[in-house]
C-alpha cells in the first residue's frame, strides 16, 4: 500500500502538532536558513544572469542579502550589464528600490496596522530585544511581539545565546527605515532619543552615542563619549548600520570639540577611516577656538533656579539645567581652560551584573530630562523599560511636579550621586567660559584608534605614550591602553609580547563592565592562542566573544568575523572541516572591506582545501585574494601567513625554488621564525637533505614560550622524519613523542593528515615502541580527547581516516 507525502509550503508554522511529528521523525523541515544561498551558489546565480563580480563585492552582496533567493536575484538583473556592478548595492539606487517595492508589498502591506507602526518606530535600532522594544513604542509587551514577528517570518530572527536579541535581515532594516523616513519623518528624532536613552541606562554607550548623534542630541552625544569614551573608542569596529550617518551640525554652528570626536567616534565604529580623520582635524580646530559655541537645551516650566553641572575627579556629574548641560554631562568645569575627558565615569557593577537587562549609572542623564518621563514610559516613571527576567532600575525618586532626580555613576565611596534640577521655560545654557582642551589621554586614544584603521600597528604603538600616562588613570583607560598595544602586537606577530596586555584588557573590561572591549579582547586573544596552537583556549575564548557580544547585542562587528576565522582554524586543525568552511563563510560575511581579515580567511580556507587533497584549489584561493587586494597593506603577521602557507602549497607542488623565494622575501623575516623553520626543513627532506632538514627543524622541535604549538608539532614530525632518512631512532622516536604528545593535548590531527605515507608510516612502525603506547579509539571525535592517560598515542588508522572529519 502507497504511503501519502503532504508538502506544505507556508510563511510561518501552521497549527498543526509538528513537535509530535519531529519525535515520531515523520517530519522534515526546510527552514530559511536551509533555503538561503551560499557563497558559491550566490556566484553561481549571478553568473546565470552574466555577472561576474570581484570578491569583496560578491562577499559584500551576500552579506547584505543573506543568501535570500529573490534579493540575489534582484541584484543580480540589475547588475545584468552594469558598467560598475558594485555601484548597484550603494543605498537609494534601482536595487534598494526594487527590494523596498518588492517587500513592501511583499510584507509590509499585509500585516495589520499596529504591527506596522511597530515596525516603523522599531526600524530605528539594528538590533531589538524585549525591554528595548518597550522603550522605543510605549508597548509592555516585548517580548511577546518579538515572539510572534519571528513565528510569521517577518524577516526577523533571534540570535543563538543567551541575549534575547533579535534583528531584521539587513535589506527588510533597511526597507522599514527607508519607509519610517517617508510616511513618519517627524518621529525619527524622538525614537531615536528613546533607543539612546535605553542604551544609556543598560550599558551599550557607542548604541547610545550613536542614538544621540541621529536624533541631534548634541548634549547626550557629548555626555556619553565623555563617561565612556575608552569603550566607545576602542571597541568593535564595521558595523553596518542600515541608515545613513548621523548630519553633523554646520561648521559655525557648533565649535565644541568634543562634538566633532563623537562623530569621529561614530565614523570609528563603522570602519570610515577618511570620516574619522576629517572629524578629528574638527575637532583640533575647534580645541583652538577661543569661545566654542554653548550646548544649549530646553527645558520645562516650573519653580526654582538654574544651576550649572560640575564633575568630580572621578567623573561623576550633577544634573543642570534638563539634566544633560555642557558641564554636567561632559565633565566641563566652569572654570575656565579646564580639560576635559580625563576621567571616565566607572561602571559599578563587573558585565554579569551590567549587561543589557542590569541597568547602569552610566550615561543617566540620557534617561530622564527634567519635567518628562523618560522615552516611551509613563510620566510618573522616569526609568527605561526592562527586560524579561532583569532586574528593574531602582525607581527615581522625585519631588513634586516637574523635578527630575537623576542617579549618576557611583563615586568611589559607593553611595550614588544625585542632584534636582528644577527647570524653567527659557532656553537654559551652560558654556565653559574659555577654550576647552582635550586630555592628553583622549586625544590619544583616538590617535591610537585611527592608526589602528589605517593599518599601521607600529604607529598605534607610538601613540600609546600620552595614554599611558600614570597620572589619574583609571581602569577604563588602562584596560583601552593594554587592548590597544595587544592587538597592534598580535597584528605585528609578536605573539609572546601581545598575551599579557590582551588578557588584562579583558580582565579590566569584565571589572568596569566595558561591553565592547570585552568582546574585542577576547575575540583578539582567541586569534592569538589559535596561532599559538593553543586550540583548546582559542575555541573557549572564540565562544566567550560570542556569548558575550550575543548578551550586548553586538552581531555585525569585523571582531566576530576575527572569531570565526580562528575558530574555523581550529577545526580545521581537528579535521572538522565541514564545521571550519560555515565558520569561514560567516567571517566572510563579517569582513566588510577589512583586508587583513579577508586574506586570514583566504590561508585557512587554502589550508582546508590543501588538507582534502586539492591543491589546485588551494592556490587559486591564496592568487583570488592577492588580487582583491588592490594595493593595500597587510598588517605584518597577515602578510607573513600569506606567504609562508603558499610556500607550503608550493612544495607540495614541486615548486622547490618558489616556496625559498617566498620565504625569503614574502613579509617580515622576523615574524613566525617557527613556521618559515618548518617550511624550509620540509624542501630540504625533499631535496634529500635529510642532515640539513633536521637541523633546521631541531631548534623549534621543543615546546617553548615563543614557540606556536602548531610550529612545534610540524618541527617535531619533520625532525623524526629526517632521522629516519638519517637511520637516527633516538631522533625518531623523540621527535615523535614530542608531537604526539602535543597533539594528544590539543587534539591536533591536520599535520599528521598532511604529511601523508611518511607520517602514517612513522605511525605505524614508531609510535609503538614509545615508552607507554595506548593507542585512542578508531572513532573518537576530533577535538574531543578522551580522558588523558599517559603517553596515549592515536593509532596509524586513526590518524589515516579521509580528511573530510566524516
Amino acid at each position: 500500500m502507497g504511503r501519502l507525502h503532504l508538502v506544505l509550503s507556508c510563511r510561518r508554522d501552521p497549527a498543526l502538532p509538528l513537535y509530535r511529528w519531529r519525535v515520531n521523525g515523520s517530519l522534515t523541515e526546510m527552514r530559511t536558513t536551509d533555503l538561503s544561498l551560499t557563497i558559491t551558489e550566490t556566484a553561481q546565480l549571478l553568473a546565470a544572469h552574466d555577472v561576474v563580480l570581484p570578491g569583496s563585492t560578491l562577499y559584500a552582496l551576500h552579506s547584505m542579502t543573506e543568501g535570500w533567493p529573490a534579493g540575489v536575484r534582484l541584484a543580480a538583473m540589475a547588475m545584468r550589464g552594469h558598467p560598475e556592478p558594485e555601484r548597484v548595492l550603494d543605498d537609494g539606487g534601482p536595487y534598494s528600490t526594487a527590494v523596498g517595492d518588492f517587500l513592501t508589498g511583499e510584507v509590509i502591506e499585509t500585516l495589520p496596522p499596529d504591527t506596522r507602526r511597530l515596525l516603523f518606530d522599531t526600524a530605528v535600532a539594528t538590533r531589538l530585544n524585549a525591554g528595548l522594544v518597550e522603550a522605543i513604542t510605549g508597548r509592555d509587551d516585548g517580548a511577546r511581539v518579538l515572539a510572534e514577528l519571528k513565528g510569521s517570518n517577518a524577516f526577523l530572527t533571534r540570535n543563538a545565546g543567551p541575549g534575547g536579541w533579535y534583528r531584521f535581515h539587513p535589506l527588510f532594516a533597511r526597507t522599514l527605515h527607508s519607509e519610517l523616513l517617508r510616511r513618519n519623518p517627524e518621529r525619527v528624532a524622538e525614537l531615536h532619543r528613546r533607543a539612546a536613552a535605553w542604551h544609556a541606562t543598560y550599558g551599550i554607550p557607542a548604541e547610545a552615542m550613536r542614538h544621540a548623534l541621529l536624533a541631534e542630541d548634541w548634549p547626550g552625544a557629548v555626555e556619553t563619549l565623555d563617561r565612556h569614551w575608552p569603550d566607545i573608542v576602542g571597541g568593535v569596529r564595521y558595523d553596518r548600520p542600515h541608515e545613513a550617518a548621523p548630519h553633523a551640525p554646520a561648521g559655525d554652528e557648533h565649535t565644541d570639540p568634543r562634538l566633532a570626536l563623537a562623530f569621529a567616534a561614530e565614523r570609528l565604529r563603522v570602519g570610515d577611516l577618511e570620516g574619522t580623520r576629517d572629524f578629528l582635524r574638527r575637532s583640533n580646530r575647534a580645541t583652538d577656538t577661543p569661545d566654542p559655541a554653548p550646548i544649549t537645551t530646553t527645558g520645562t516650566t516650573t519653580t526654582g533656579t538654574t544651576t550649572t553641572g560640575t564633575t568630580s575627579g572621578n567623573g561623576t556629574a550633577s544634573a543642570a539645567g534638563n539634566g544633560t548641560s555642557a558641564g554636567a554631562a561632559s565633565g566641563v568645569s566652569t572654570a575656565s581652560g579646564v580639560s576635559t575627558g580625563d576621567a571616565p565615569a566607572g561602571r559599578q557593577e563587573g558585565p554579569a551584573a551590567t549587561g543589557p537587562g542590569t541597568p547602569t549609572g552610566g550615561g543617566a542623564g540620557l534617561t530622564a530630562r527634567a519635567g518628562q518621563s523618560a522615552p516611551g514610559m509613563p510620566a510618573a516613571q522616569h526609568t527605561p523599560a526592562t527586560p524579561p527576567g532583569s532586574t528593574a532600575p531602582a525607581e527615581r525618586p522625585t519631588s513634586g511636579g516637574a523635578t527630575a532626580v537623576m542617579t549618576a555613576p557611583a563615586p568611589a565611596t559607593g553611595q550614588p550621586a544625585t542632584a534636582t534640577q528644577p527647570a524653567t521655560d527659557e532656553p537654559t545654557t551652560t558654556a565653559a567660559t574659555g577654550p576647552i582642551r582635550l586630555s592628553a589621554r583622549m586625544i590619544a586614544g583616538f590617535a591610537a584608534a585611527e592608526a589602528w584603521l589605517s593599518g599601521d600597528p607600529r604607529r598605534t604603538l607610538a601613540a600609546l605614550g600620552d595614554l599611558n600616562r600614570p597620572d589619574e588613570q583609571n581602569d577604563e583607560i588602562r584596560a583601552l591602553s593594554m587592548l590597544d598595544e595587544g592587538e597592534a602586537r598580535l597584528r605585528l606577530g609578536e605573539l609572546a609580547a601581545a598575551g599579557a596586555p590582551l588578557h588584562g584588557a579583558l580582565v579590566l573590561a569584565q571589572r568596569t563592565g566595558m561591553a565592547q572591549a570585552q568582546v574585542c579582547a577576547a575575540a583578539q586573544l582567541s586569534v592569538l592562542e589559535a596561532t599559538r596552537g593553543r586550540l583548546r583556549a582559542s575555541a573557549r575564548l572564540g565562544r566567550q566573544a560570542l556569548v558575550t557580544a550575543d548578551r550586548f547585542g553586538i552581531t555585525d562587528a569585523t571582531d566576530l568575523g576575527w572569531v570565526r576565522m580562528a575558530l574555523a582554524s581550529v577545526y580545521g586543525e581537528w579535521d572538522r572541516i565541514a564545521e571550519a568552511d560555515r565558520l569561514l563563510d560567516e567571517g566572510l560575511d563579517l569582513a566588510a572591506g577589512d583586508p587583513d581579515l579577508l586574506v586570514a580567511i583566504a590561508t585557512v580556507r587554502a589550508k582546508l582545501r590543501h588538507g582534502a587533497g586539492r591543491l589546485a584549489a588551494a592556490l587559486e584561493v591564496l592568487h583570488t585574494a592577492r588580487r582583491e587586494l588592490g594595493g593595500a597593506a597587510l598588517a605584518p603577521s597577515v602578510e607573513r601567513a600569506l606567504a609562508l602557507t603558499e610556500a607550503e602549497l608550493r612544495i607540495s607542488g614541486g615548486d622547490l625554488g618558489a616556496a625559498r623565494r617566498l620565504v625569503a622575501t614574502g613579509g617580515d623575516p622576523d615574524v613566525y621564525p617557527g613556521w618559515a623553520a618548518c617550511v624550509d626543513a620540509s624542501a630540504a627532506l625533499v631535496e634529500g637533505k635529510a642532515a640539513a632538514a633536521a637541523s633546521t627543524a631541531q631548534q623549534f622541535a621543543t615546546p617553548s614560550v615563543d614557540t606556536a604549538l602548531t610550529w612545534t608539532v610540524h618541527a617535531a614530525i619533520l625532525t623524526s622524519l629526517a632521522g629516519r632518512a638519517l637511520g637516527d631512532r633516538n631522533r625518531v622516536l623523540r621527535g615523535l613523542e614530542v608531537a604526539l604528545d602535543i597533539a594528544e593535548e590539543e587534539s591536533f590531527r591536520r599535520p599528521f593528515l598532511v604529511g601523508g605515507h611518511p607520517v602514517r608510516d612513522l605511525l605505524a612502525n614508531f609510535a609503538p615502541l614509545l615508552p607507554v603506547y595506548h593507542p585512542w579509539p578508531r572513532n573518537s571525535p576530533p577535538g574531543r580527547r578522551p580522558s588523558r592517560v599517559a603517553g596515549a598515542v592515536p593509532t596509524a588508522a586513526w590518524w589515516s581516516r579521509s580528511p573530510s572529519g566524516n
